[in-house]
């Protein structure tokens, strides 16, 4: 027979992924790699949930924020233009 491999592991990580873990925060707590966790899961069912990406922090568009509203006699967007 051929060597096993992580038994512990692999069964954590089958219990993490059916938590909605991703896949690189499960080869994080149990400090293999991704592919492993990976191959170890594939099965698993698990709800996706969004994550931040952190594109809510980002500046709008300068035509979103008044100079092209201005320009054309509109008012500006009293929404998320201002900075601070």
């Amino acid at each position: 027979m051929g060597y096993g491999g992580k038994f512990v592991e692999r069964d954590q990580a089958r219990q993490l992924r059916a938590q909605s873990w991703t896949l690189q925060e499960i080869a994080d707590e149990l400090g293999v790699s991704k592919s492993s966790v990976s191959v170890w899961v594939r099965d698993v069912d698990f709800v996706a949930t969004p994550r931040n990406r952190g594109h809510s922090g980002q500046r709008p568009h300068p035509s979103t924020c008044g100079s092209w509203q201005r320009s054309n006699g509109a008012e500006p967007r009293p929404t998320s233009c201002s900075v601070g």
